[in-house]
């Protein structure tokens, strides 16, 4: 009975240090869940409205005319009144017959009513089209690299197309988006217009080289070839 009781005691001396960090654990978890679940409502609101706002950023980014821009304005049966028109580094561009317009707060849509509107109070013109063109740098492995003003239903395709398509060192059917010097992780699919792309105006399409082994692949298969050969002669001997 002695020993039973001594092997009782050893075991609830042995007890009460885990049984005391297991206590500390389970107040210390309970303390943290409690925590997180009242801050959980303050970063899902943070989360939101930052969410919202990159929303807003992107549309008002996107819809936004930059100096350099053209805008083509076509009026049928009036030649005199169509063309493209640059935008000058005011952010202005003078129109045929209606004059100058600030479009530093005009959308391609906006900007695109206005000339409407006030082109038939002055003329009764009809079939009155009006395009913003973007802004475009073609760069990288094309045969003339150059800023190009492309139509919004351009493809990125069209945009290599007219920097005389790409060189014979070029990755075939890659294409990397720049903005201020910075790549911006975007699917550049070539097929896809640009208006429903990530492209803005004043970006850069730059065509990356390919790599060295792609590049000299006949070369390097030539020579494993050879080198395999001379190995399997001296294995031989």
């Amino acid at each position: 009975m002695r020993s039973i009781r001594e092997a009782c005691s050893y075991l609830d001396a042995l007890r009460g240090p885990w049984y005391l960090l297991v206590l500390v654990t389970k107040h210390l978890t309970l303390r943290l869940l409690s925590l997180s679940l009242a801050l959980l409502p303050t970063f899902a609101g943070q989360s939101l409205a930052a969410q919202t706002a990159a929303a807003s950023s992107d549309v008002s980014v996107e819809d936004v005319i930059r100096p350099g821009d053209v805008v083509r304005l076509t009026v049928l049966r009036e030649g005199e009144l169509s063309g493209e028109f640059p935008v000058n580094q005011f952010g202005t561009v003078v129109l045929p017959l209606v004059g100058e317009y600030d479009v530093t707060h005009e959308s391609n849509r906006s900007l695109r009513e206005k000339v409407i509107r006030d082109l038939q109070k002055i003329r009764s013109a009809r079939d009155i089209e009006l395009v913003v063109l973007r802004r475009v740098r073609v760069v990288g492995e094309v045969n003339e690299p150059g800023v190009y003003p492309l139509d919004p239903t351009m493809s990125v395709a069209d945009a290599v197309a007219l920097a005389k398509g790409r060189t014979q060192f070029a990755d075939e059917g890659k294409v990397v988006l720049r903005r201020g010097g910075q790549v911006v992780d975007a699917d550049l699919r070539l097929g896809v217009p640009l208006s429903e792309s990530a492209i803005l105006s004043g970006d850069e399409i730059f065509v990356p080289r390919r790599g060295w082994v792609d590049r000299n692949l006949g070369a390097v298969v030539a020579g494993a070839s050879t080198l395999g050969g001379i190995l399997i002669t001296l294995l031989i001997r």
